[in-house]
């Protein structure tokens, strides 16, 4: 059996080199950063905190990639009212030097990752989460929020090496910044650390042999969401016992019972032992990727619980919102349309 977190796995994110340099020469010698993946509510905190920096730092350029690029008309009337000069960023066109800049399409990560030494991984909320890999693999600064969600094994990791910082609200984000830009062997540093721990093989996918008893663990002690009860014997988990039982007997009668469906196409299923960010999304795209090559026609068939959408139903961006299927949908979709 092979264990461990998918996420380690995965390739440095694509990047345009073209467009990368063409963004390079039209900011020129500035001090640049960003802030990834934000939620409503933190361009807000990243726009005052662009102020208290640019009072030292008057040529500083802040670039937001929000989570939801569709939400570009209403972060950009938030800086309008934060910041004058705040203006749209249409990637590989235009004149990049604005003191804020958001980026309004997706799949701009990669490059926007390369751009920026340091790099604001937005998490204010419980429920947001922000994957600290993918800029550690391409040697940024981090700097993250307070929760990390089903990344905490991560952040946890990263912070223990020094990998990242952690920043409660816009003050300890604006300490934060200005000591890495004025302190370049501490954001080294950091780099280098968070860059190691994303090489570690022992991080990695790998065979691994479990004995009767004991659960199988991703390696590199990232538990993700699992909930700290899930491996010892506690209070909790002892007055969920029954439940466990009767799920357990659940299972064994659909499994004698259940009729299998036999599908006249081959079927891939991509799945995990961790409760989330083990990094299926990115196996799938992988495997879309690869049939494509192939001159494979597939198709990607997702559940969407939350979403009270017909099931099943074809999505397409014009007929129904990115926002009720969510973003790993339209990364699919992205990677597989001809």
């Amino acid at each position: 059996m092979y264990v461990g977190n998918l996420k380690y796995d995965a390739a440095s994110l694509p990047c345009d080199e073209a467009e990368l340099l063409k963004l390079k020469n039209a900011i020129g010698n500035v001090p640049v950063w960003l802030a990834a993946s934000t939620h409503p509510g933190e361009e807000r905190m990243v726009a005052q905190a662009h102020k208290k920096l640019a009072v030292t730092r008057p040529d500083i350029l802040t670039i937001i990639v929000p989570r939801h690029p569709e939400r570009g008309s209403k972060i950009a009337s938030e800086l309008r009212e934060i910041w004058a000069s705040g203006a749209a960023l249409k990637t590989g066109a235009g004149d990049a030097r604005h003191t804020i800049l958001y980026c309004r399409h997706a799949g701009r990560s990669g490059l926007f990752y390369r751009l920026c030494e340091i790099v604001f991984m937005a998490a204010r909320c419980e429920a947001w989460r922000a994957e600290p890999l993918e800029p550690a693999r391409l040697a940024c600064g981090i700097i993250t929020g307070p929760h990390t969600y089903n990344f905490s094994g991560i952040y946890r990791d990263l912070e223990n090496i020094k990998g990242c910082l952690r920043a409660d609200d816009a003050s300890q984000l604006v300490a934060h910044a200005e000591r890495l830009m004025s302190q370049p062997e501490a954001l080294d540093a950091m780099q280098t650390a968070a860059k190691q721990m994303d090489r570690e093989p022992e991080r990695r996918v790998g065979p691994d042999i479990g004995h009767a008893g004991s659960p199988i663990r991703a390696k590199g002690k990232n538990n993700m969401k699992t909930p700290a009860f899930w491996d010892s014997k506690n209070t909790l988990s002892t007055l969920l016992l029954p439940f466990s039982v009767v799920y357990d007997i659940a299972a064994t009668l659909h499994r004698v019972f259940a009729k299998p469906l036999a599908l006249p196409v081959p079927v891939i299923c991509v799945g995990g032992l961790t409760a989330g960010g083990a990094g299926k999304t990115p196996v799938a795209l992988t495997i879309g990727k690869w049939l494509k090559e192939k001159n494979v026609r597939a198709f990607f068939l997702s559940a969407v619980t939350a979403a009270r959408l017909p099931a099943p139903c074809w999505w397409t961006p014009i007929g129904i919102r990115r926002q009720k299927v969510g973003d790993e949908r339209c990364c699919w979709r992205r990677c597989y349309r001809r």
